[in-house]
């Protein structure tokens, strides 16, 4: 059977010799001439409406799995395979194929039958993958847990850090308050006149032990600045290492798990990167 072609005419072209009651390019049939014209629209308003779902399906594929597009479209042109048209024979009755709706038909049923072996070969595909899937899943997800636990650890760290950088810093500003103090103290009694009821023995003594306070609080004060300095390098350390290092590191686990599970299966997948057979020893024939 030759399945004829559409014209830009609207008629149909074929090598096939026209039947009894079928009519021939250029002609009409004397019976149906009314009913033709509102099968044509009526086709010509199903061919729109599967034209324009086509196109959204097609827009929305890559937004959805392989799998769930073929499934789609095989559930869309199964509808319209099922679907009843006026004034046309069942497949067992049709005896011209001749016509738009038996190359209709013929589209719809290559589509179901191409999509039906696409979703089994997706289905077989993900049968083979399902377990190593799986068990990949489960190992990022344990890597995951770690890295959390990992990350968190490293905060807390962090955090203590950060608040022994504040009680050195409240250490040097109390320690060089009281020393300033103490400076300021020590250089109003050294510009002070003796009193009254004054000797210069006792100003001196007090001179003396006001001079000892002083360089105490001075040789505290530059015990916790130098505490604080050394703080404040540890923490900027701890800091800079967090986020050059740790977060990084954290991030970068369960990535590497799923790079490395691509990187097996494309290999498994291609035969070129399967290792062949070792070389074996050949004798010659003249080898004794």
């Amino acid at each position: 059977m030759s399945v004829p072609c559409v014209s830009h005419g609207g008629e149909f072209e074929g090598s096939a010799v026209p039947q009894d009651g079928a009519f021939s390019p250029g002609q009409h049939s004397p019976n149906t001439t009314g009913s033709a014209g509102g099968l044509k629209q009526s086709h010509e308003d199903s061919g729109s409406m599967f034209v324009a779902s086509l196109a959204i399906f097609c827009t929305l594929s890559p937004l959805v799995s392989l799998c769930c597009s073929i499934q789609a479209l095989q559930k869309l042109a199964s509808q319209y395979l099922k679907r009843d048209w006026p004034g046309i024979k069942p497949d067992g009755q049709i005896t011209d194929y001749r016509n738009v709706y038996a190359v209709w038909r013929s589209y719809l049923k290559g589509t179901v039958q191409v999509t039906q072996s696409r979703i089994n070969v997706c289905d077989n595909y993900k049968n083979e993958i399902s377990d190593p899937a799986k068990t990949v899943r489960l190992y990022k997800e344990q890597q995951l847990n770690k890295s959390i636990e990992q990350l968190n650890r490293i905060q807390v760290e962090l955090q203590d850090s950060v608040k022994d950088l504040a009680k050195a810093k409240k250490k040097y500003f109390d320690s060089e308050q009281v020393a300033q103090a103490v400076r300021e103290k020590a250089d109003i009694e050294a510009k002070s006149k003796l009193g009254l009821f004054q000797s210069r023995i006792s100003l001196q003594k007090a001179n003396v032990k006001l001079k000892a306070k002083r360089s105490d609080c001075n040789s505290k004060a530059t015990h916790a600045r130098n505490d604080y300095l050394l703080t404040l390098a540890a923490a900027n350390a701890h800091h800079d290492r967090y986020y050059h290092t740790d977060l990084l590191h954290c991030i970068q686990v369960p990535h590497t798990v799923m790079q490395e599970f691509n990187q097996q299966l494309f290999m498994q997948e291609n035969p070129v990167f399967h290792k062949g057979q070792d070389f074996q020893f050949q004798p010659s024939d003249c080898d004794t």
